[in-house]
Order: structure tokens, then sequence, then C-alpha cells
């Protein structure tokens, strides 16, 4: 069985956390949105965010089932995607021809929200601010998103192996 894992989420929340380890445990490749944006560019926190915007209006969020299909071809594996942002990126995944779906939305509180972002080490994220990023992100993702889920979780009070752990239990479920 193939799996298209979906996940989705607030700013550091645990998202890629999260992606790494269903990746390891199910031979899966990880597709993030910001690598299909990037394609091969190094860019800002904002650029990322004005690029995905951009791309959004103008495909309605199909770019995100189009770049996957581009970055993994032919190859028959698993795909863990960090991250969908919208329903229309929802939509365009939910068809995803041969794969069963896990759609999976983390929260967090944003005191520990706020201090994940201080310690991550990714370039784009070199001299940003938490709070002007967090202001950039869609409104979706607590309402909208979160109802459009097969599991949702709260990475506050849960740690990394937790969090693996449940979202591993419902795959094996299915």
């Amino acid at each position: 069985m193939l799996w298209l894992v979906i996940l989705s989420g607030e700013l550091c929340s645990g998202k890629t956390t999260l992606a790494v380890g269903i990746a390891a445990n199910l031979d899966a490749e990880v597709v993030a949105a910001r690598d299909i944006i990037r394609r091969g560019r190094q860019l800002s926190r904002s650029e990322l965010q004005d690029e995905g915007q951009k791309l959004e209006a103008d495909t309605g969020g199909t770019w995100v089932a189009d770049g996957i299909r581009s970055l993994v071809g032919d190859r028959a594996r698993s795909i863990v995607f960090d991250s969908a942002r919208t329903p229309g990126q929802l939509e365009a995944l939910r068809g995803f021809a041969g794969f069963d779906v896990l759609r999976v939305h983390l929260a967090a509180s944003e005191a520990v929200r706020r201090t994940r972002f201080d310690g991550r080490a990714d370039p784009a994220d070199q001299g940003a601010d938490f709070d002007a990023v967090d202001a950039r992100e869609p409104a979706e993702h607590e309402g909208v998103m979160g109802a459009r889920t097969d599991l949702n979780l709260d990475t506050s009070s849960l740690t990394p192996a937790e969090v693996l752990r449940r979202s591993l239990d419902v795959l094996a479920a299915d």
C-alpha cells in the first residue's frame, strides 16, 4: 500500500519533525512545499511566503500536486507532504492517484511555537521575526484545515515520539 500523508498545521507545530519520522518508518519520501517553491533557489521566509501565495492565487492549490508529481516522478514510494496550507491544496491532493491518503493536522500553543521558532536552523528563517512570519500564515489552519483531517494533535504537551506513534497507529489501522 502506498501512502500520501498530508501534514498541515501552524508555524512550528512539529510538521517537519513528524514528516521525517513517518518517512523513516514507512520508507517514504518527504516532499516539502518549500522545496517545490524554491526549485533550487535560496529564498528568505518572506520570499517563500510571497511565492506560495502567488502559486496559490494562480492555481487554486493544484501547484502542490503538480510539484509532488514533478519531484517524485514514477517512483513507487509513499510520500509525506510537508505541508498543505489551504483547502484548495487538500482538494488537489485528495485525488492523488494510486495512494491512500492520511491527513494529519498539528497545533501547538503560541509559547511553544515561539520557542521552537527561535531554535530553527533553516536559513530562510535567519533574521525572521516570529510575529511577522506567523501573521502571514493562512488563517485556515485552525478552523477549516483542522476540520478536514483524519488526525488532529496538539503537540504542546506531546513529545515528538508520542506524535509519531499516534500517527503511525492510524496508518497501521488502515
